[in-house]
Protein backbone atom coordinates (compact mmCIF):
# COMPACT_ATOMS: atom_id res chain seq x y z
CA UNK A 1 0.00 0.00 0.00
CA UNK A 2 2.78 2.44 0.99
CA UNK A 3 4.57 1.64 -2.26
CA UNK A 4 1.47 2.50 -4.29
CA UNK A 5 0.95 5.76 -2.39
CA UNK A 6 4.63 6.68 -2.76
CA UNK A 7 4.55 5.97 -6.50
CA UNK A 8 1.34 7.98 -6.91
CA UNK A 9 2.88 10.96 -5.11
CA UNK A 10 6.07 10.66 -7.17
CA UNK A 11 4.10 10.44 -10.41
CA UNK A 12 2.02 13.50 -9.47
CA UNK A 13 5.01 15.54 -8.26
CA UNK A 14 7.18 14.89 -11.29
CA UNK A 15 4.15 15.25 -13.58
CA UNK A 16 3.52 18.76 -12.20
CA UNK A 17 7.22 19.68 -12.53
CA UNK A 18 7.26 18.43 -16.13
CA UNK A 19 4.17 20.48 -16.99
CA UNK A 20 5.55 23.65 -15.38
CA UNK A 21 8.84 23.28 -17.29
CA UNK A 22 6.94 22.54 -20.52
CA UNK A 23 4.71 25.58 -20.03
CA UNK A 24 7.55 28.01 -19.30
CA UNK A 25 9.77 26.88 -22.17
CA UNK A 26 6.89 26.58 -24.63
CA UNK A 27 5.88 30.19 -23.94
CA UNK A 28 9.45 31.40 -24.39
CA UNK A 29 9.96 29.41 -27.60
CA UNK A 30 6.57 30.49 -29.01
CA UNK A 31 7.39 34.15 -28.29
CA UNK A 32 10.75 33.89 -30.08
CA UNK A 33 9.05 32.01 -32.96
CA UNK A 34 6.48 34.79 -33.44
CA UNK A 35 9.14 37.52 -33.29
CA UNK A 36 11.52 35.83 -35.76
CA UNK A 37 9.39 33.92 -38.30
CA UNK A 38 6.40 34.66 -40.54
CA UNK A 39 2.98 34.36 -38.85
CA UNK A 40 1.87 31.98 -41.62
CA UNK A 41 4.51 29.47 -40.45
CA UNK A 42 2.79 29.39 -37.05
CA UNK A 43 -0.37 28.36 -38.91
CA UNK A 44 1.55 25.71 -40.87
CA UNK A 45 2.91 24.38 -37.57
CA UNK A 46 -0.62 24.00 -36.15
CA UNK A 47 -2.10 22.62 -39.38
CA UNK A 48 0.50 19.89 -39.90
CA UNK A 49 0.31 18.90 -36.24
CA UNK A 50 -3.41 18.24 -36.69
CA UNK A 51 -2.95 16.38 -39.99
CA UNK A 52 -0.51 13.99 -38.30
CA UNK A 53 -2.92 13.63 -35.36
CA UNK A 54 -5.55 12.40 -37.83
CA UNK A 55 -3.10 9.92 -39.36
CA UNK A 56 -2.39 8.66 -35.82
CA UNK A 57 -5.95 7.28 -35.80
CA UNK A 58 -4.31 4.13 -37.21
CA UNK A 59 -3.15 3.41 -33.63
CA UNK A 60 -6.81 2.88 -32.62
CA UNK A 61 -6.10 2.80 -28.87
CA UNK A 62 -3.76 -0.18 -29.17
CA UNK A 63 -1.18 1.31 -26.78
CA UNK A 64 -3.80 1.94 -24.08
CA UNK A 65 -5.12 -1.61 -24.43
CA UNK A 66 -1.61 -3.12 -24.10
CA UNK A 67 -0.74 -1.07 -21.01
CA UNK A 68 -4.10 -2.00 -19.45
CA UNK A 69 -3.34 -5.68 -20.17
CA UNK A 70 0.02 -5.41 -18.38
CA UNK A 71 -1.31 -4.33 -15.00
CA UNK A 72 -2.35 -7.81 -13.83
CA UNK A 73 0.72 -9.82 -15.02
CA UNK A 74 3.05 -7.17 -13.52
CA UNK A 75 1.22 -7.40 -10.17
CA UNK A 76 1.38 -11.22 -10.33
CA UNK A 77 5.06 -11.12 -11.45
CA UNK A 78 4.18 -13.12 -14.58
CA UNK A 79 7.36 -12.18 -16.46
CA UNK A 80 6.70 -14.38 -19.50
CA UNK A 81 3.31 -12.81 -20.15
CA UNK A 82 4.73 -9.29 -19.75
CA UNK A 83 7.50 -10.15 -22.23
CA UNK A 84 4.93 -11.59 -24.67
CA UNK A 85 2.81 -8.42 -24.45
CA UNK A 86 5.89 -6.21 -24.96
CA UNK A 87 6.99 -8.28 -27.95
CA UNK A 88 3.51 -8.05 -29.49
CA UNK A 89 3.41 -4.32 -28.77
CA UNK A 90 6.75 -3.80 -30.54
CA UNK A 91 5.62 -5.72 -33.65
CA UNK A 92 2.36 -3.79 -33.93
CA UNK A 93 4.04 -0.41 -33.40
CA UNK A 94 6.65 -1.14 -36.07
CA UNK A 95 3.79 -1.91 -38.45
CA UNK A 96 2.01 1.28 -37.34
CA UNK A 97 5.14 3.33 -38.09
CA UNK A 98 5.08 2.00 -41.66
CA UNK A 99 1.31 2.58 -41.98
CA UNK A 100 1.60 6.20 -40.76
CA UNK A 101 4.55 6.77 -43.12
CA UNK A 102 2.60 5.40 -46.12
CA UNK A 103 -0.58 7.33 -45.21
CA UNK A 104 1.49 10.46 -44.66
CA UNK A 105 3.11 10.20 -48.08
CA UNK A 106 -0.27 9.44 -49.69
CA UNK A 107 -1.57 12.67 -48.13
CA UNK A 108 0.98 14.86 -49.94
CA UNK A 109 -1.18 15.56 -53.07
CA UNK A 110 -3.90 17.04 -50.83
CA UNK A 111 -1.64 19.56 -49.04
CA UNK A 112 -2.23 22.25 -51.67
CA UNK A 113 -5.96 22.14 -50.89
CA UNK A 114 -5.43 22.47 -47.12
CA UNK A 115 -2.84 25.26 -46.99
CA UNK A 116 -4.62 28.56 -47.59
CA UNK A 117 -2.39 31.67 -47.33
CA UNK A 118 -2.26 35.10 -48.96
CA UNK A 119 1.46 34.72 -49.65
CA UNK A 120 3.30 31.80 -51.19
CA UNK A 121 5.25 29.74 -48.67
CA UNK A 122 8.38 27.97 -49.87
CA UNK A 123 9.41 24.47 -48.80
CA UNK A 124 5.89 23.38 -47.74
CA UNK A 125 6.68 19.78 -48.73
CA UNK A 126 9.96 19.80 -46.78
CA UNK A 127 8.17 21.07 -43.65
CA UNK A 128 5.50 18.39 -43.98
CA UNK A 129 8.01 15.55 -44.46
CA UNK A 130 9.92 16.61 -41.32
CA UNK A 131 6.63 16.63 -39.37
CA UNK A 132 5.93 13.15 -40.75
CA UNK A 133 9.42 11.94 -39.73
CA UNK A 134 8.79 13.21 -36.19
CA UNK A 135 5.51 11.28 -36.04
CA UNK A 136 7.07 8.06 -37.38
CA UNK A 137 9.97 8.34 -34.88
CA UNK A 138 7.48 8.44 -32.03
CA UNK A 139 6.24 4.95 -33.01
CA UNK A 140 9.58 3.21 -33.51
CA UNK A 141 10.78 3.19 -29.90
CA UNK A 142 7.85 4.52 -27.85
CA UNK A 143 6.39 1.03 -27.32
CA UNK A 144 9.38 0.04 -25.18
CA UNK A 145 8.54 2.46 -22.38
CA UNK A 146 5.09 0.86 -21.92
CA UNK A 147 6.49 -1.35 -19.16
CA UNK A 148 7.56 1.74 -17.16
CA UNK A 149 4.09 3.28 -17.46
CA UNK A 150 2.32 0.03 -16.55
CA UNK A 151 4.58 -0.39 -13.49
CA UNK A 152 3.40 3.00 -12.13
CA UNK A 153 6.87 4.49 -12.58
CA UNK A 154 5.79 7.34 -14.88
CA UNK A 155 7.81 9.76 -12.74
CA UNK A 156 10.98 8.19 -14.15
CA UNK A 157 9.72 8.96 -17.65
CA UNK A 158 8.82 12.49 -16.51
CA UNK A 159 12.41 12.98 -15.29
CA UNK A 160 14.03 12.40 -18.67
CA UNK A 161 11.13 13.97 -20.56
CA UNK A 162 11.75 17.19 -18.64
CA UNK A 163 15.43 17.12 -19.60
CA UNK A 164 14.68 16.64 -23.31
CA UNK A 165 11.95 19.33 -23.22
CA UNK A 166 14.52 21.81 -21.88
CA UNK A 167 17.14 20.68 -24.40
CA UNK A 168 14.74 20.91 -27.35
CA UNK A 169 13.48 24.37 -26.46
CA UNK A 170 16.93 25.82 -25.77
CA UNK A 171 18.23 24.52 -29.11
CA UNK A 172 15.13 25.79 -30.94
CA UNK A 173 15.40 29.24 -29.33
CA UNK A 174 19.09 29.49 -30.30
CA UNK A 175 18.32 28.38 -33.88
CA UNK A 176 15.46 30.87 -34.23
CA UNK A 177 17.54 33.81 -32.96
CA UNK A 178 20.67 32.98 -34.97
CA UNK A 179 19.39 31.28 -38.14
CA UNK A 180 15.68 32.25 -38.33
CA UNK A 181 15.13 28.97 -40.15
CA UNK A 182 11.96 26.87 -39.77
CA UNK A 183 13.59 23.73 -41.20
CA UNK A 184 16.33 23.75 -38.54
CA UNK A 185 13.64 24.38 -35.88
CA UNK A 186 11.75 21.27 -37.02
CA UNK A 187 14.86 19.08 -37.38
CA UNK A 188 15.72 19.82 -33.73
CA UNK A 189 12.22 18.64 -32.81
CA UNK A 190 12.71 15.33 -34.67
CA UNK A 191 16.17 14.77 -33.15
CA UNK A 192 15.01 15.34 -29.57
CA UNK A 193 11.93 13.13 -30.10
CA UNK A 194 14.19 10.31 -31.30
CA UNK A 195 16.77 10.79 -28.51
CA UNK A 196 14.04 10.94 -25.86
CA UNK A 197 12.50 7.67 -27.11
CA UNK A 198 15.93 6.05 -27.42
CA UNK A 199 16.84 6.95 -23.84
CA UNK A 200 13.43 5.74 -22.62
CA UNK A 201 13.91 2.41 -24.40
CA UNK A 202 17.37 1.93 -22.84
CA UNK A 203 16.03 2.85 -19.39
CA UNK A 204 13.18 0.34 -19.76
CA UNK A 205 15.60 -2.41 -20.81
CA UNK A 206 17.85 -1.64 -17.83
CA UNK A 207 14.96 -1.60 -15.32
CA UNK A 208 13.05 -4.59 -16.72
CA UNK A 209 15.43 -6.84 -18.73
CA UNK A 210 12.99 -9.76 -18.53
CA UNK A 211 10.37 -7.77 -20.50
CA UNK A 212 12.56 -7.81 -23.61
CA UNK A 213 12.99 -11.58 -23.96
CA UNK A 214 11.29 -13.13 -26.99
CA UNK A 215 7.93 -14.59 -26.00
CA UNK A 216 4.78 -15.22 -28.05
CA UNK A 217 1.33 -14.08 -26.98
CA UNK A 218 -1.23 -16.89 -27.17
CA UNK A 219 -4.34 -16.64 -29.34
CA UNK A 220 -6.68 -16.26 -26.35
CA UNK A 221 -4.80 -13.17 -25.12
CA UNK A 222 -4.69 -11.68 -28.61
CA UNK A 223 -8.45 -12.14 -28.91
CA UNK A 224 -9.01 -10.40 -25.55
CA UNK A 225 -6.79 -7.53 -26.69
CA UNK A 226 -8.75 -7.13 -29.91
CA UNK A 227 -12.01 -6.89 -27.93
CA UNK A 228 -10.59 -4.08 -25.77
CA UNK A 229 -9.24 -2.29 -28.84
CA UNK A 230 -12.65 -2.40 -30.55
CA UNK A 231 -14.24 -0.41 -27.71
CA UNK A 232 -11.35 2.04 -27.50
CA UNK A 233 -11.17 2.47 -31.28
CA UNK A 234 -14.61 4.11 -31.35
CA UNK A 235 -13.53 6.70 -28.78
CA UNK A 236 -10.23 7.14 -30.59
CA UNK A 237 -11.99 7.78 -33.90
CA UNK A 238 -14.57 10.13 -32.41
CA UNK A 239 -11.95 12.00 -30.41
CA UNK A 240 -9.72 12.45 -33.45
CA UNK A 241 -12.55 13.80 -35.60
CA UNK A 242 -13.66 16.12 -32.77
CA UNK A 243 -10.23 17.45 -31.80
CA UNK A 244 -8.13 17.34 -34.95
CA UNK A 245 -10.38 18.63 -37.74
CA UNK A 246 -11.00 22.20 -36.52
CA UNK A 247 -7.54 23.41 -37.55
CA UNK A 248 -7.80 21.78 -40.98
CA UNK A 249 -11.25 23.28 -41.67
CA UNK A 250 -10.04 26.62 -40.30
CA UNK A 251 -7.12 26.56 -42.74
CA UNK A 252 -9.27 25.64 -45.75
CA UNK A 253 -12.23 27.92 -45.02
CA UNK A 254 -10.70 30.86 -43.13
CA UNK A 255 -7.01 30.84 -44.03
CA UNK A 256 -3.96 29.12 -42.53
CA UNK A 257 -2.91 32.25 -40.62
CA UNK A 258 -6.01 31.82 -38.40
CA UNK A 259 -4.68 28.41 -37.34
CA UNK A 260 -1.59 30.21 -36.04
CA UNK A 261 -3.69 32.71 -34.07
CA UNK A 262 -5.84 29.91 -32.66
CA UNK A 263 -2.76 27.90 -31.66
CA UNK A 264 -1.72 30.71 -29.29
CA UNK A 265 -5.04 30.42 -27.45
CA UNK A 266 -4.76 26.62 -27.51
CA UNK A 267 -1.32 26.86 -25.91
CA UNK A 268 -2.86 28.41 -22.79
CA UNK A 269 -5.91 26.13 -22.81
CA UNK A 270 -3.65 23.07 -23.11
CA UNK A 271 -1.51 24.26 -20.21
CA UNK A 272 -4.57 24.54 -17.94
CA UNK A 273 -5.88 21.16 -19.14
CA UNK A 274 -2.57 19.46 -18.41
CA UNK A 275 -2.66 20.63 -14.80
CA UNK A 276 -6.32 19.74 -14.26
CA UNK A 277 -5.71 16.33 -15.88
CA UNK A 278 -3.06 15.61 -13.23
CA UNK A 279 -5.77 16.11 -10.58
CA UNK A 280 -8.43 13.98 -12.27
CA UNK A 281 -6.03 11.24 -13.37
CA UNK A 282 -4.76 10.93 -9.78
CA UNK A 283 -8.27 10.29 -8.39
CA UNK A 284 -9.34 7.78 -11.06
CA UNK A 285 -7.85 4.73 -9.30
CA UNK A 286 -9.43 5.74 -5.96
CA UNK A 287 -12.84 6.22 -7.59
CA UNK A 288 -12.44 2.86 -9.33
CA UNK A 289 -11.68 1.17 -6.01
CA UNK A 290 -14.69 2.83 -4.35
CA UNK A 291 -16.98 1.85 -7.22
CA UNK A 292 -15.84 -1.74 -6.84
CA UNK A 293 -16.30 -2.14 -3.05
CA UNK A 294 -18.20 0.89 -1.70
CA UNK A 295 -21.90 1.16 -0.86
CA UNK A 296 -24.35 3.21 -2.92
CA UNK A 297 -24.57 6.12 -0.44
CA UNK A 298 -20.79 6.51 -0.26
CA UNK A 299 -20.45 6.34 -4.05
CA UNK A 300 -23.07 9.05 -4.55
CA UNK A 301 -21.64 11.25 -1.79
CA UNK A 302 -18.19 11.05 -3.39
CA UNK A 303 -19.61 11.92 -6.80
CA UNK A 304 -21.33 15.06 -5.47
CA UNK A 305 -18.12 16.17 -3.77
CA UNK A 306 -16.08 15.72 -6.93
CA UNK A 307 -18.76 17.36 -9.07
CA UNK A 308 -18.82 20.35 -6.69
CA UNK A 309 -15.04 20.68 -6.92
CA UNK A 310 -15.18 20.36 -10.73
CA UNK A 311 -17.96 23.00 -10.99
CA UNK A 312 -16.02 25.53 -8.94
CA UNK A 313 -12.68 24.84 -10.67
CA UNK A 314 -13.89 25.02 -14.28
CA UNK A 315 -16.35 27.85 -13.66
CA UNK A 316 -13.54 29.96 -12.21
CA UNK A 317 -11.21 29.01 -15.09
CA UNK A 318 -13.91 29.90 -17.64
CA UNK A 319 -14.45 33.35 -16.06
CA UNK A 320 -10.69 33.97 -15.85
CA UNK A 321 -10.12 32.92 -19.46
CA UNK A 322 -12.95 35.05 -20.86
CA UNK A 323 -11.91 38.13 -18.90
CA UNK A 324 -8.12 37.80 -19.14
CA UNK A 325 -7.40 35.87 -22.37
CA UNK A 326 -7.25 38.81 -24.79
CA UNK A 327 -5.50 41.19 -22.34
CA UNK A 328 -2.85 38.51 -21.82
CA UNK A 329 -2.40 37.80 -25.55
CA UNK A 330 -2.10 41.54 -26.23
CA UNK A 331 0.46 41.97 -23.45
CA UNK A 332 2.36 38.87 -24.59
CA UNK A 333 2.58 39.24 -28.39
CA UNK A 334 0.42 42.20 -29.41
CA UNK A 335 -3.02 43.20 -30.76
CA UNK A 336 -2.39 41.62 -34.17
CA UNK A 337 -2.77 38.16 -32.63
CA UNK A 338 -6.20 38.72 -31.03
CA UNK A 339 -9.54 37.12 -31.93
CA UNK A 340 -12.78 39.06 -31.44
CA UNK A 341 -15.20 38.56 -28.53
CA UNK A 342 -17.38 35.97 -30.26
CA UNK A 343 -14.45 33.72 -31.17
CA UNK A 344 -13.14 34.12 -27.60
CA UNK A 345 -16.58 33.10 -26.30
CA UNK A 346 -16.57 29.92 -28.42
CA UNK A 347 -13.03 28.99 -27.27
CA UNK A 348 -13.95 29.41 -23.59
CA UNK A 349 -17.27 27.57 -24.04
CA UNK A 350 -15.47 24.56 -25.55
CA UNK A 351 -13.01 24.59 -22.65
CA UNK A 352 -15.81 24.73 -20.06
CA UNK A 353 -17.89 21.94 -21.60
CA UNK A 354 -14.88 19.61 -21.85
CA UNK A 355 -13.81 20.50 -18.31
CA UNK A 356 -17.24 19.74 -16.87
CA UNK A 357 -17.14 16.32 -18.57
CA UNK A 358 -13.96 15.36 -16.69
CA UNK A 359 -15.78 13.85 -13.72
CA UNK A 360 -18.15 12.00 -16.04
CA UNK A 361 -15.08 10.67 -17.87
CA UNK A 362 -13.61 9.38 -14.57
CA UNK A 363 -16.86 7.53 -13.81
CA UNK A 364 -17.23 6.36 -17.41
CA UNK A 365 -13.82 4.65 -17.23
CA UNK A 366 -14.25 3.19 -13.73
CA UNK A 367 -17.80 1.83 -14.06
CA UNK A 368 -17.63 0.28 -17.53
CA UNK A 369 -20.08 2.91 -18.80
CA UNK A 370 -17.97 3.39 -21.94
CA UNK A 371 -19.50 0.20 -23.36
CA UNK A 372 -22.96 1.83 -23.24
CA UNK A 373 -21.96 5.30 -24.40
CA UNK A 374 -19.24 4.64 -27.00
CA UNK A 375 -21.48 5.29 -30.04
CA UNK A 376 -22.60 8.72 -28.81
CA UNK A 377 -19.06 9.96 -29.43
CA UNK A 378 -19.31 8.99 -33.11
CA UNK A 379 -22.62 10.88 -33.38
CA UNK A 380 -20.98 13.91 -31.70
CA UNK A 381 -18.09 13.80 -34.18
CA UNK A 382 -20.40 13.56 -37.22
CA UNK A 383 -22.60 16.46 -36.03
CA UNK A 384 -19.48 18.51 -35.32
CA UNK A 385 -18.02 17.90 -38.78
CA UNK A 386 -21.25 18.81 -40.60
CA UNK A 387 -21.91 21.91 -38.48
CA UNK A 388 -18.27 23.06 -38.72
CA UNK A 389 -18.44 23.09 -42.52
CA UNK A 390 -21.84 24.83 -42.65
CA UNK A 391 -21.25 27.38 -39.87
CA UNK A 392 -17.59 27.86 -40.86
CA UNK A 393 -18.62 29.08 -44.31
CA UNK A 394 -21.15 31.49 -42.77
CA UNK A 395 -19.39 32.72 -39.62
CA UNK A 396 -15.73 31.82 -40.19
CA UNK A 397 -13.57 30.83 -37.19
CA UNK A 398 -16.45 31.43 -34.75
CA UNK A 399 -18.69 29.08 -36.74
CA UNK A 400 -16.13 26.26 -36.75
CA UNK A 401 -15.45 26.51 -33.01
CA UNK A 402 -19.04 27.00 -31.87
CA UNK A 403 -19.97 23.88 -33.88
CA UNK A 404 -17.92 21.78 -31.43
CA UNK A 405 -19.84 23.22 -28.47
CA UNK A 406 -23.22 22.67 -30.15
CA UNK A 407 -22.30 19.08 -31.07
CA UNK A 408 -21.30 18.27 -27.48
CA UNK A 409 -24.31 20.00 -25.94
CA UNK A 410 -26.64 18.04 -28.21
CA UNK A 411 -25.05 14.67 -27.39
CA UNK A 412 -22.54 13.54 -24.76
CA UNK A 413 -22.80 16.62 -22.48
CA UNK A 414 -26.28 15.48 -21.38
CA UNK A 415 -26.40 11.84 -22.53
CA UNK A 416 -23.40 10.49 -20.57
CA UNK A 417 -24.47 12.02 -17.22
CA UNK A 418 -28.02 10.83 -17.88
CA UNK A 419 -26.74 7.28 -18.48
CA UNK A 420 -24.51 7.42 -15.39
CA UNK A 421 -27.39 8.38 -13.09
CA UNK A 422 -29.98 6.08 -14.66
CA UNK A 423 -27.82 2.99 -15.22
CA UNK A 424 -25.31 3.22 -12.37
CA UNK A 425 -26.65 5.38 -9.52
CA UNK A 426 -30.23 4.48 -10.49
CA UNK A 427 -31.61 7.91 -9.51
CA UNK A 428 -32.86 10.96 -11.41
CA UNK A 429 -30.14 13.23 -12.87
CA UNK A 430 -32.29 16.30 -12.12
CA UNK A 431 -30.00 17.60 -9.32
CA UNK A 432 -26.94 17.26 -11.56
CA UNK A 433 -28.44 19.33 -14.39
CA UNK A 434 -29.78 21.97 -11.96
CA UNK A 435 -26.21 22.34 -10.62
CA UNK A 436 -24.97 22.92 -14.18
CA UNK A 437 -27.57 25.63 -14.83
CA UNK A 438 -26.60 27.39 -11.58
CA UNK A 439 -22.90 27.18 -12.53
CA UNK A 440 -23.54 28.74 -15.94
CA UNK A 441 -25.59 31.53 -14.33
CA UNK A 442 -22.74 32.27 -11.87
CA UNK A 443 -20.22 32.37 -14.72
CA UNK A 444 -22.27 34.99 -16.58
CA UNK A 445 -22.87 36.95 -13.35
CA UNK A 446 -19.13 37.01 -12.59
CA UNK A 447 -18.24 38.07 -16.14
CA UNK A 448 -20.80 40.92 -16.16
CA UNK A 449 -19.57 42.29 -12.80
CA UNK A 450 -15.90 42.02 -13.81
CA UNK A 451 -16.43 43.65 -17.22
CA UNK A 452 -18.13 46.66 -15.56
CA UNK A 453 -15.19 47.03 -13.14
CA UNK A 454 -12.61 46.48 -15.92
CA UNK A 455 -14.07 49.35 -17.97
CA UNK A 456 -13.46 51.63 -15.01
CA UNK A 457 -9.87 50.39 -14.67
CA UNK A 458 -9.20 51.02 -18.38
CA UNK A 459 -10.15 54.69 -17.93
CA UNK A 460 -7.28 55.11 -15.43
CA UNK A 461 -4.69 54.77 -18.25
CA UNK A 462 -2.38 52.58 -16.18
CA UNK A 463 0.61 50.78 -17.70
CA UNK A 464 -0.37 47.57 -19.52
CA UNK A 465 1.39 45.32 -17.01
CA UNK A 466 -0.14 47.04 -13.95
CA UNK A 467 -3.57 47.04 -15.64
CA UNK A 468 -3.31 43.30 -16.28
CA UNK A 469 -2.05 42.47 -12.76
CA UNK A 470 -4.97 44.38 -11.17
CA UNK A 471 -7.42 42.54 -13.43
CA UNK A 472 -5.92 39.15 -12.46
CA UNK A 473 -6.24 39.96 -8.73
CA UNK A 474 -9.83 41.20 -9.12
CA UNK A 475 -10.85 38.19 -11.23
CA UNK A 476 -9.56 35.76 -8.61
CA UNK A 477 -10.99 37.71 -5.66
CA UNK A 478 -14.44 38.64 -7.00
CA UNK A 479 -15.24 35.32 -8.71
CA UNK A 480 -14.24 33.18 -5.73
CA UNK A 481 -16.02 35.54 -3.30
CA UNK A 482 -19.27 35.08 -5.26
CA UNK A 483 -18.88 31.31 -5.10
CA UNK A 484 -17.95 31.39 -1.41
CA UNK A 485 -21.00 33.48 -0.44
CA UNK A 486 -23.36 31.15 -2.30
CA UNK A 487 -21.75 27.80 -1.46
CA UNK A 488 -20.23 28.26 2.02
CA UNK A 489 -23.10 26.38 3.74
CA UNK A 490 -23.09 23.40 1.38
CA UNK A 491 -21.80 20.17 2.91
CA UNK A 492 -19.49 19.62 -0.07
CA UNK A 493 -17.82 22.99 0.60
CA UNK A 494 -17.45 22.14 4.30
CA UNK A 495 -15.83 18.82 3.36
CA UNK A 496 -13.13 20.50 1.24
CA UNK A 497 -12.68 23.27 3.82
CA UNK A 498 -12.01 20.65 6.53
CA UNK A 499 -9.66 18.83 4.15
CA UNK A 500 -7.60 22.01 3.59
CA UNK A 501 -7.59 22.89 7.31
CA UNK A 502 -6.45 19.38 8.19
CA UNK A 503 -3.65 19.59 5.61
CA UNK A 504 -2.49 22.97 6.99
CA UNK A 505 -2.51 21.68 10.58
CA UNK A 506 -0.39 18.69 9.57
CA UNK A 507 2.20 20.95 7.93
CA UNK A 508 2.28 23.15 11.06
CA UNK A 509 2.70 20.14 13.36
CA UNK A 510 5.61 18.89 11.23
CA UNK A 511 7.33 22.29 11.44
CA UNK A 512 6.87 22.39 15.20
CA UNK A 513 8.23 18.84 15.45
CA UNK A 514 11.35 19.76 13.46
CA UNK A 515 11.97 22.94 15.51
CA UNK A 516 11.73 21.05 18.80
Amino acid sequence: MESRVKKSLNNMTFGVVEQIVTLIFTFITRTVFIKTLDANLLGINGLFTNILAILAIAELGFGTAIIYSMYKPIAEKDEKKVAALMSYYKKIYNILAIVVLVLGIAFIPFLKYLVNTNVEIDNILVYYLIFLADSVCSYLLASRVAIITASQNMYKISKYNTFFIILKNILQIISLITLKNFVVYLIIQVMTTFLSNLYGAKLAKKMYPYAFSKEELDKKEKKKLVENIKSMAIYKFGGTVMNSTDNILMSVICGTINVGLYSNYCLIISAINRFTNIIFNSITASVGNLNAIGNKEKKLETFWRLDFFSNWLFSFCAVALYCLFNPFIELWIGKNYLFDGWVLFSIVLNFYILGELNIILVYRNTTGLFKQTKYIFIITAIINLILSIILGKIYGVFGILIASSIARLLTNYWFEPYKLFKSYFKISPKKYFINKVISIFLIFLSIVILNIIFKGIDYLNLSKILNFVIKVILTGTITNTIYYVLYRKKKEFKFFKNLVMDFISRIKSRKIGKES
